[in-house]
Parts: C-alpha cells; sequence; structure tokens
C-alpha cells in the first residue's frame, strides 16, 4: 500500500519532469548504464572474471553507497 501511495502522491510530478529535462535525463543514465555495461564486459574478458562477480561489479559500480561513506567518514 505504501509504494501504492507513493506512487500516486509523485507519479503526475514525474510525468510532467519527462515534458522538460526528463528524456534528456533519462538518455545520458542509460548512456552511463552502457558504459558501465561496456566496462564491465571488458573486465571479465580480460581478467576472467566469474558471472557472479561481474553482476557485483556492475551492480556495486552504480550506487552512492561508497561515496555516502565517503561523506560520512
Amino acid at each position: 500500500i505504501f509504494i501504492y501511495t507513493i506512487g500516486l502522491s509523485s507519479g503526475a510530478a514525474f510525468f510532467s519532469s519527462l515534458r522538460h529535462k526528463g528524456w534528456r535525463n533519462n538518455l545520458f543514465v542509460l548512456g552511463i548504464l552502457s558504459v558501465d555495461a561496456l566496462l564491465v564486459a571488458t573486465a571479465q574478458k580480460l581478467f576472467a572474471l566469474k558471472p557472479a562477480i561481474v553482476a557485483g561489479l556492475f551492480a556495486g559500480s552504480v550506487t552512492n553507497t561508497s561515496a555516502l561513506a565517503g561523506v560520512l567518514e
């Protein structure tokens, strides 16, 4: 129910933001994810990494947890 009410309260603002700069921002994120996937695939080929390691690299490389830890430190 919580997720549903969040969607109801922010859904209109989300779709209105797409009209302004949303498409540009979404394409930017798609580009970042594509570059990240290419880098991780290259690392897998170069270092013969296991698929589980590669999945962890991909997921962890686009999070802000490390940045948050640096700020808190």
